[in-house]
């Protein structure tokens, strides 16, 4: 009986520590960086874009394997059998067994560097969805970054208000006190409880507003409950001016335009839009093709 209770009791122990395990992964503080790689990683816009890089990059290799010569291989069979009659009047047997089978290869040998072209476009288009993720990445980390904001504004609200509401609590408990012993007007009592009633109701907006922007904050990042949400604190003015300071403003803009996924997008269609017009010039060469076959009989 005794080792039933002991047994029992371990038992008891295991699972609040699983409980309590459970618990501080579910509450886990978010920092805006944890924020940012998960929305990343679980992003279905992103997810799609890269399905069509691995399709751009597919084109791109078949675009290649287009300049390799094609070959082709044959094997044929055939049978006649009966009699025939000739102008003499002569029967004879006609039976045949034929086959034949052989191979060719055909390669263009001109066509204004068509092929070549093609595999350039190939690769430009691949380099174009690949810089469109960088732009998604890009823009779901600012609305990440306005979303966390104003979740943490919204929590420091609540929390001011909770503070003023306490506030409000304590002058109506002294103005009730007050009132008691006939220091103080019925009237006072009456205002605090309306400024208690006013930061309750200023409360709860709060609390609303930190609930919407924790909901679209987890929509952003693709997180299925938003209730379990939990911010960390945010980093100190000191870690906020660790940064890489310009000399300039045009130091600045030369940065932005070096780094910026957009202009990058811009060079790549540039770069497209230069080889397909050499496509359309190819249409106006001509080509020339070299083929070889070997067979038998």
């Amino acid at each position: 009986m005794k080792n039933y209770q002991r047994c029992r009791i371990k038992c008891w122990f295991i699972y609040l520590a699983v409980l309590l395990s459970t618990n501080v992964l579910a509450q886990r503080a978010w920092t805006l960086r944890d924020c940012i790689d998960y929305a990343v990683t679980h992003n279905l816009p992103i997810k799609q874009q890269d399905i069509k890089a691995e399709i751009k990059v597919l084109d791109q290799q078949m675009a290649l394997r287009e300049r390799l010569p094609s070959v082709n291989g044959y094997a044929n069979g055939y049978t006649t059998f009966g009699s025939s009659q000739d102008v003499f009047g002569t029967i004879r047997r006609n039976d045949n067994l034929n086959s034949n089978m052989g191979i060719n290869a055909e390669l263009t040998l001109y066509q204004y560097n068509y092929f070549r072209n093609q595999a350039k476009k190939a690769a430009s288009e691949a380099e174009q969805e690949r810089v469109e993720k960088e732009i998604l990445k890009r823009n779901l980390t600012v609305q990440l970054m306005e979303a966390y904001l104003q979740t943490l504004l919204a929590q420091a609200l609540l929390v001011s208000q909770d503070s003023a509401m306490q506030f409000s609590q304590q002058l109506l408990d002294k103005a009730e006190k007050s009132t008691a012993v006939g220091a103080t007007a019925v009237s006072v009592v009456a205002e605090a409880k309306a400024n208690l009633a006013r930061e309750k109701q200023q409360y709860q907006q709060y609390h609303k507003d930190r609930r919407q922007s924790l909901l679209k904050l987890a929509q952003l990042m693709n997180y299925p409950d938003y209730s379990n949400l939990e911010l960390a604190v945010p980093v100190v003015e000191n870690e906020l001016l660790q940064g890489h300071a310009f000399s300039d403003s045009s130091s600045l803009r030369e940065e932005a335009f070096v780094h910026n996924p957009v202009f990058a997008k811009l060079r790549s269609q540039a770069v497209g839009l230069e080889v397909e017009s050499k496509l359309v010039k190819a249409a106006l060469f001509p080509t020339v093709k070299g083929s070889a076959g070997l067979g038998s009989t």
